[in-house]
């Protein structure tokens, strides 16, 4: 990063900085943020733009004004066009983090498009340079052909900027196998991973945990240090982290539980109990960073991309047969002195039974590490018995799943948690066939789903729940994810629960019922903040506000926020970004906003682009349309205000010819001579590719209906226009640029 600030930024030259997490994606613009100095006299400021959930579209590419990009891989994959663009347009030097995932099909698609459209640099930054398949590790070595730069881990060690690895295996005694049923075994033939039945059985065994317990307590049997410090837990599964971080803290020793969907302090009480603390994840690392807490149990979130310089051991409580996620997990230990980590750090894996699958990946097995292992004997222990788990109240176990199934799909950013939080459920029983490869008559299974709804994608449902009513509807989940959900921002409902509850509907004749969440409204800490905002309520007031909203709804305080000083912190962070007219969407993430320039002032609806004319030229462009296409009945019109993200939109009414239908209508926005007439061509374009569907009567397959929607068909004609990635970018930066003012000169809110 210092290379490229202190070169090819400050000489011109644009980068692209890919990653795969969002948690990467906020530590590499922190990062960039902390080193604009490097800069120096060149740059007045360093320009960046994120590109990711939570922050801007890759469409946004184009734009001139940033010296430096970062994006999540997901964006720029669902933009190739916009990627391609920018590339082609740019001296750039393009950097793939965590190259290693760079095997999948979306990393290849986009590496290619550097190497192979542009003269681009393209650089791979891993630690970890390996892949479980030997194919997938040629591949890497095709992607990346030369290596620019290597460090060997005993050479880091040598130097100080690693510890000095101490590994020891500690036998649980626990036969693993015993544990499996048939499909069980068949997933570990078939994945080399335990299934996520198996993994639950193996996290509640009381003999086990307890071993990982005592082991801790005991410390080190090397002689050579008498404590094993601040340690990091690789748990099985989320509630293995929660009953191994209560068992620490029933055993005396502090630990908090940190997964994906809800964080857990565990603290000891007297009569060997514990009490439990729910607080956001960025405040439990920052806890355990300052040393508040000694052990901190995760599951995968902590193997790539989080800075804890002070971990002086790694306890490897979950099998993995992934040599790249073990590198990863004692990576957690291994920050050396020089980097202001620890001069050696313990790696502690805990070996189970295994007598047809033993081949688990072991850090020994890790290249450079040591000689031999240590390896320590397990304190009595009673028989292994099944274990208890913690019991979560109805409300945390829907949130837990809801919150794990946004960041399994698409990472919910963390300045935003509200988003993670359904409004409601279906909650239902269908029948699935069980494949048993027999070929005889299809057996049957019932299964529970629970289908959650969330703020974004509750108008798709309700459109759907019409259209079941209706009888509109058939069953094929496709095609209701292609008409109900097409325009739903990510991450839309998953394909696999639409083909349930297209089951269910097929067997039912109706839809579930939908559980409302209630009283959800009550707790959202940005309604709370606008109220209080509006009515320049004192702090006192505010105070009061947020303990009235805790007192009538405990239960959904304590399960969203872990108690009412959660929703306090909430409400008065939304509350502090109204004060100082930062957005309600405004994100955690302490980067200046990006932007080229300071915003100027915009005047519209000026009379400079005649509608008309432009809907003549675009009609009858034969590179557009190879025959002139009819125009809508009802023409084309200015909106009559300025609308703040609708830049075009196409009207149609088959059935009230009499009401000037079908039509188009252009953001009144747009009418000002800083809009380039190819910006409404493009838009007028759009939308007369609906227009055109409905004049030759695509439809629905399954409903008959006229359908227009913005399907694969529809993208690759649209790409036809000379305009699309200029147009795209050009008003998606629209609110960063302009400030909007009427012919009066007068600001005007969009």
């Amino acid at each position: 990063m210092h290379w490229l600030l202190d070169d090819p930024v400050r000489r011109g030259v644009k980068v692209l900085w890919v990653t795969h997490r969002e948690e990467l994606l906020r530590q590499t613009a922190g990062t960039f943020v902390r080193s604009a100095s490097l800069l120096g006299g060149s740059h007045e400021r360093l320009a960046m733009r994120l590109i990711g959930s939570g922050f801007g579209s890759a469409t946004t590419l184009p734009d001139v004004a940033h010296d430096v990009v970062v994006a999540t891989i997901g964006s720029l994959a669902r933009h190739p066009l916009a990627v391609r663009g920018f590339l082609a347009a740019h001296p750039c030097v393009v950097v793939f983090d965590e190259a290693h995932h760079a095997v999948a099909r979306t990393w290849r698609e986009i590496l290619q498009l550097a190497r192979e459209a542009t003269d681009d640099a393209v650089v791979g930054l891993t630690a970890t340079p390996t892949r479980m398949r030997p194919d997938e590790r040629r591949m890497l070595g095709r992607l990346f052909e030369h290596t620019l730069a290597e460090v060997t881990l005993a050479e880091l060690t040598a130097g100080g900027y690693l510890a000095e690895a101490r590994i020891a295996s500690v036998p649980t005694e626990v036969d693993a196998e015993a544990l499996a049923d048939d499909d069980d075994l068949m997933h570990l033939m078939q994945y080399g991973e335990l299934s996520s039945r198996l993994a639950s059985r193996l996290a509640g065994n009381v003999s086990r945990n307890r071993t990982i317990v005592d082991t801790y307590r005991r410390g080190p049997t090397d002689g050579r240090d008498f404590s094993y410090g601040q340690t990091i837990v690789f748990a099985v599964d989320v509630d293995h982290a929660h009953v191994l971080a209560r068992d620490f803290a029933v055993a005396g020793v502090p630990a908090g539980a940190l997964t994906a969907s809800i964080s857990t302090l565990y603290l000891p009480e007297p009569g060997n109990g514990a009490s439990a603390e729910d607080v956001p994840r960025a405040e439990l690392l920052e806890r355990y960073r300052s040393g508040a807490f000694p052990v901190l149990v995760n599951v995968q979130v902590l193997t790539e991309g989080v800075d804890l310089p002070a971990v002086k051991t790694a306890f490897l409580a979950r099998p993995t047969s992934s040599e790249v996620l073990m590198s990863q997990m004692v990576g957690r230990a291994l920050r050396g002195e020089k980097v202001g980590g620890t001069p050696h750090a313990y790696l502690v894996s805990f070996r189970d039974h295994w007598h047809r699958f033993p081949d688990w990946i072991d850090p020994i097995r890790l290249s450079g590490l040591v000689d031999s292992p240590v390896v320590e004997e397990p304190a009595p222990t009673a028989a292994a018995t099944p274990g208890v788990r913690i019991d979560l109240d109805t409300w945390r176990r829907v949130l837990m799943a809801a919150a794990d199934e946004v960041r399994e799909r698409l990472p919910a950013t963390e300045g935003a948690p509200w988003t993670a939080v359904p409004i409601g459920l279906f909650a239902f029983e269908v029948e699935l066939p069980i494949d048993d490869e027999s070929g005889e008559d299809e057996e049957l299974e019932a299964r529970h789903v629970d289908l959650f709804v969330y703020d974004h994608d509750a108008v798709g449902f309700d459109e759907l729940a019409a259209a079941v009513a209706a009888g509109e509807v058939g069953p094929d989940p496709e095609l209701w994810h292609d008409r109900f959900f097409a325009e739903t921002p990510e991450p839309r409902p998953a394909l696999s629960r639409l083909y349930m509850l297209a089951r269910y509907v097929a067997a039912e004749g109706e839809m579930p019922p939908f559980i409302a969440l209630e009283n959800r409204d009550a707790v959202d800490p940005r309604r709370i903040a606008r109220r209080l905002f509006d009515a320049d309520a004192r702090r006192d007031e505010r105070e009061a506000t947020i303990a009235a909203a805790y007192d009538a709804n405990p239960a959904l305080v304590d399960a969203y926020y872990g108690g009412r000083e959660g929703l306090r912190r909430q409400v008065l962070e939304q509350f502090s970004h109204l004060d100082v007219g930062e957005p309600e969407s405004f994100d955690e993430l302490r980067v200046p906003p990006t932007r080229g320039a300071d915003r100027i002032d915009h005047m519209f609806a000026t009379g400079t682009h005649d509608l008309q004319t432009i809907l003549e030229r675009v009609r009858t462009d034969p590179a557009l349309f190879p025959e002139p296409l009819a125009a809508p009945a009802g023409g084309i019109e200015w909106t009559t205000r300025a609308l703040g993200s609708i830049w075009a939109d196409y009207q149609w009414q088959t059935d009230s010819p009499a009401h000037n239908f079908p039509k188009i209508r252009v953001n009144v926005l747009l009418d000002s001579p800083a809009v380039e007439a190819s910006i409404i061509e493009f838009l007028v374009y759009h939308e007369l590719l609906h227009h055109q569907d409905v004049l030759e009567g695509k439809t629905n397959p399954r409903t008959g209906a006229v359908h227009s929607p913005h399907d694969r068909d529809f993208r690759d004609r649209e790409a036809r226009h000379p305009a699309l990635v200029h147009a795209n970018a050009w008003i998606d930066t629209f609110h960063d640029r302009f400030a909007a003012i009427d012919d009066d000169g007068a600001p005007v809110a969009v």
